[in-house]
């Protein structure tokens, strides 16, 4: 077993960025975190969101200086691995470097479907993207089922994280509402129709 050390963090905590120390490969065990980049002293750009079973900073087995930051959006546990011990595993295992080398694939995917969905939708279709992209991930770990699951990220957040503003962001998401897509109360989504939620997004399971 590769030898690991726990931490929790809380909500708007920044898991690791260019300055935390780069021996150790993270793990998210429970919890949402976004991926983040900041230009000057811009608005941070939300890049991807990872949940439960993904590595946060893969990157660092080739470069050990990260270029953004990961922060907790909820209350978030983390698991460390020695870098050292994770690359050993790796050369000695043909078949666990394939599987990481799956993830970063997964990983560098989602972020072009990131980039895509900003600079092609409008406000409206990206939260649905948004809500569309979480409810499929989360779903995959068992933490949503039948168009429902536990939001952990609050509609100013989202708001943040898509580069719009507060009232932006609420004008919208009461859209989605009227429309019968989703309902969104007390930290809970539900989907209410989901082929016409993924149109509107121009969503596409297999892309992330």
């Amino acid at each position: 077993m590769l030898p690991y050390r726990d931490e929790v963090f809380d909500a708007g905590s920044v898991i690791c960025d260019s300055v935390t120390s780069g021996d150790r490969i993270t793990l998210l065990i429970a919890g949402t975190t976004a991926s983040v980049t900041r230009h000057g002293a811009g608005a941070p750009i939300g890049t991807g969101l990872s949940v439960p079973g993904d590595f946060l900073d893969l990157s660092r087995l080739v470069m050990p200086a990260l270029d953004y930051s990961v922060v907790a959006q909820d209350r978030c546990l983390v698991r460390r691995y020695d870098i050292c011990a994770m690359l050993s595993l790796l050369h000695e295992h043909d078949a666990c470097l394939r599987a990481v080398w799956r993830l970063s694939l997964a990983e560098a995917r989602r972020y072009r479907t990131w980039i895509t969905a900003r600079a092609t939708l409008r406000t409206e279709a990206r939260i649905a993207h948004l809500l569309c992209e979480l409810h499929e991930r989360l779903k995959a770990v068992g933490l949503a089922c039948d168009g429902q699951f536990k939001m952990p990220i609050s509609q100013k957040d989202v708001g943040t994280l898509l580069g719009y503003s507060r009232a932006q962001t609420n004008r919208n998401v009461q859209c989605l509402r009227s429309r019968g897509l989703v309902s969104w109360e007390a930290g809970q989504v539900v989907i209410r129709d989901p082929v016409k939620l993924a149109e509107l997004a121009r969503f596409d399971a297999g892309q992330i």
